[in-house]
């Protein structure tokens, strides 16, 4: 894009911002319906179809999303909001996030990164976040089978203390790009091209957003890739150490720990980690066959073992085994997603149970955890989490009869008790005794807007301590001013998501009251 100006950068950003509320109002309609569909009972048929539709609106979301975001960057750059990173915590978060969509494909998502990676240093964390979950998203979609990584790790400037490079990215098993087409990949709207070529759509504006980004803080981006074996994307971004990890966990006296996991890199991660804390990996062999005939005696046992809940039955069967021949069971800790842990029916044997994404911290502290105890217990199994917001009231405020069946079911998935009106006027009638505990706004419609609604709602409630929490398909045109103005707490994108609801929520409403 090109401009003769600011003001003319001004406008295409504005029209751009408006068109993309009018694409993503019936397409906050159309998610929400197949979502509910979707839950009903379907043919197999019926639901593969709903799938297709289901990731093609995704696909347009995402496509209006990068769209907007690209014009932003290109005109009015990136803000200067320095403040404390913990990227090890916005890669958890970005692994959590996908997991799901990584797993309805056999993928696995894995964190890594080394122990004495920076707890803090200076940045955009708001950047960075965009730049994982661009990222991610881009590994998930281009990957049929293997794993997906997100890596990080920190190179201190010589004769600086705190003065570091930060190195993160994402490597992922996918189609890989041809070397040909490497340098287009990151161009705006040629993806598209190389995507097709390999399998996949999309015009591929994830990726000039992400160098974009990453150029505006001072870095570079660069892409390696073989075809059909995988892509590595390496971001660099020079930073200020705020703060450095003590020192980690260490065994001073010998402790075997044998890995026996499906993805070779996650073995790799797992291994490469239990070497660093002082825990000398041996090969799964000295599982598999157990004490037995002549210089059986020397065979080191592991104190330790890390399985996951994709281990064939034949290695399953090895440590009942080795239990019945050795007379001796390891502590095991099992990396699974099912909140109740497939292995754990096995009994005392497994102590421990972790998410595939769980970080090398979480590790380490779950590694400490599970050798204080002398003995085996069986793992907990998780209890399913009730809704947070229960006995909670609601109101939610959309012009659209539609929006309003989608947005009520969102809303109630979170526990609260949910009634809708099809304008502030209405809600305002409601009300007129008590206040909600929450009041979801649509931003545009007729009559009263969201930012007249909400200013009406606190003039007539004061006192109450009550959130407000407007949707809208086009952020950028929003204000922290213009919020505050208007009493309006937090403000979420369309189509809305229960988690995006959630997260603006934490700190604002208290959790589980009582019904």
């Amino acid at each position: 894009m090109t401009y003769s100006g600011i003001s003319d950068r001004n406008v295409v950003v504005q029209s751009l911002a408006r068109v993309s509320h009018e694409i993503r109002t019936p397409l906050t309609a159309i998610l929400g319906l197949v979502d509910m569909l979707r839950e009903t009972n379907l043919t197999d048929e019926q639901a593969r179809l709903l799938g297709i539709i289901h990731n093609n609106g995704e696909s347009l979301v995402r496509l209006v999303t990068d769209i907007l975001e690209l014009a932003k960057l290109e005109s009015l750059g990136v803000e200067n909001d320095e403040r404390p990173v913990d990227l090890v915590k916005e890669m958890s978060s970005a692994a959590q996030l996908f997991a799901l969509a990584a797993h309805a494909k056999g993928l696995t998502i894995h964190v890594d990164h080394e122990l004495g990676f920076p707890l803090e240093f200076t940045g955009n964390s708001l950047r960075i976040r965009q730049i994982l979950i661009n990222l991610v998203s881009n590994a998930v979609k281009y990957t049929d089978h293997g794993d997906i990584v997100i890596w990080a790790r920190c190179v201190r400037s010589e004769g600086s203390e705190n003065q570091a490079e930060i190195h993160f990215g994402v490597r992922d098993t996918g189609r890989g790009i041809r070397k040909s087409d490497i340098d287009r990949i990151v161009r705006p709207f040629e993806q598209g091209a190389v995507a097709s070529q390999a399998g996949g759509t999309g015009f591929g504006l994830g990726l000039s957003i992400c160098r974009e980004l990453v150029e505006a803080m001072g870095g570079t981006l660069s892409v390696t890739s073989q075809y059909r074996v995988g892509t590595t994307v390496e971001c660099l971004l020079p930073a200020t150490v705020i703060t450095w990890p003590e020192s980690h966990l260490s065994f001073p006296t010998a402790i075997y720990a044998s890995v026996s996991v499906s993805s070779k890199g996650h073995r790799e991660i797992l291994e490469r980690l239990l070497e660093e804390i002082g825990v000398q990996v041996i090969a799964p062999s000295a599982i598999h066959h157990p004490v037995s005939g002549e210089g059986g005696a020397n065979l080191r046992i592991p104190l330790m073992l890390m399985i996951d809940d994709k281990l064939p039955l034949d290695a399953r069967q090895s440590l009942v085994h080795m239990a019945k021949h050795s007379g001796y069971l390891p502590h095991t800790i099992v990396f699974s997603n099912s909140p109740h842990c497939p292995l754990a029916k096995s009994g005392r044997v497994f102590c421990g149970c972790l998410r595939h994404e769980s970080t090398p911290r979480e590790i380490v502290r779950k590694v400490a955890e599970v050798l204080r105890h002398p003995k085996c217990t069986p793992i907990s199994v998780v209890e399913p989490t009730p809704a947070p917001y229960n006995g909670k009231t609601a109101i939610v405020i959309d012009d659209t009869m539609v929006n309003l069946i989608v947005l009520r079911r969102v809303v109630g998935q979170l526990g609260f008790n949910v009634q809708t009106v099809s304008s502030g006027q209405e809600a305002l009638e409601l009300f007129r005794a008590s206040a909600p505990d929450l009041v979801v706004v649509d931003c545009m419609m007729p009559g009263m807007d969201g930012y007249q609604t909400s200013r009406a709602i606190r003039e007539k409630f004061p006192h109450a301590d009550m959130t407000i929490v407007m949707c809208t398909a086009n952020e950028i045109l929003h204000t922290e001013d213009d919020l505050a103005r208007s009493g309006i707490d937090a403000i979420v994108a369309k189509p809305l998501k229960s988690t995006d609801l959630l997260k603006a929520l934490q700190g604002r409403v208290n959790q589980n009251a009582a019904a």
